[in-house]
């Protein structure tokens, strides 16, 4: 069977939903993959004890609970999963921790992991690869995580706060119907309705033409981010440069609504 057969979709902080889908599909189900901060819907701010329930729930059926954090790892200095408090049985990393270069990794409980260790023989899952232990990359992610301090995620927190304050001041007064999310270092322009769950980050044809121009505006202002309006903050940034930001939004918003 393919991934679309074998996959069952649950909504975000919809508790009831999720309990009565998994209820239903719980001898079926290996695992539930969540990111705790999901990009591709928006950065919606999840429902204070949602992944406690997730929590609950995949220990009672014994179903394992992975978490996605290759982009929302970098939200705390421990991550999204300490941040908002639950312990996955699985964990996948990325970007950040490559300092740069491309990097994937995964983590977990001692037993999870268990099945790769060649200690005692062949390993029930074999783990090999051409770029496994790249020794650059290891390198650099060394280096990137020697400088990923509680003080240096402190004052990220606090830039991040304080970009994604000004900033939807600044599309507020413009009457584009834009907003900034997220968490951390992390942001993303969204239409301003939505909500938290993951529909409501979708924009229409009219939303996403607005967004791909001020997306060339930003760029022609010397501001890089993605085209679906993912952006975040890195170590070496400092009030000037969400300064820089704020303003090249504030230029671009006005010029498009004017």
């Amino acid at each position: 069977p393919g991934t679309l057969e074998s996959t069952v979709v649950l909504p975000f902080n919809n508790r009831d939903a999720v309990e009565r889908i998994v209820e239903r599909e719980a001898d079926q189900l290996a695992a539930i993959l969540v990111d705790p901060l999901a990009n591709q819907a928006g950065f919606p701010e999840p429902e204070s004890d949602f992944f406690s329930f997730l929590r609950e729930l995949t220990r009672r059926h014994g179903i394992l609970l992975i978490a996605d954090e290759i982009i929302s790892f970098r939200i705390g200095y421990r991550g999204a999963s300490e941040r908002f408090g639950f312990r996955p049985d699985l964990i996948t990393l990325g970007k950040i921790i490559g300092g740069g270069f491309p990097v994937g990794a995964v983590g977990g409980s001692a037993d999870v992991m268990s099945v790769f260790d060649p200690t005692s023989g062949k390993p029930r899952v074999p783990h090999g690869g051409t770029f496994n232990a790249n020794p650059v990359t290891t390198a650099a992610g060394v280096a990137a995580m020697r400088l990923w301090t509680e003080p240096a995620v402190a004052r990220l927190e606090q830039l991040g706060d304080d970009l994604r304050t000004r900033a939807n001041w600044v599309l507020e007064e413009s009457g584009l119907a834009f907003k900034l999310t997220g968490q951390g270092s992390l942001f993303r322009l969204v239409p301003s309705a939505a909500g938290r769950d993951y529909r409501s980050a979708l924009p229409d044809e009219r939303a996403a033409a607005q967004r791909r121009e001020l997306h060339l505006r930003l760029l022609g202002s010397g501001i890089l981010i993605s085209p679906t309006g993912l952006g975040c903050l890195s170590t070496v940034m400092e009030t000037d440069e969400v300064n820089e930001l704020v303003e090249a939004l504030r230029s671009s918003a006005t010029a498009m609504t004017a």
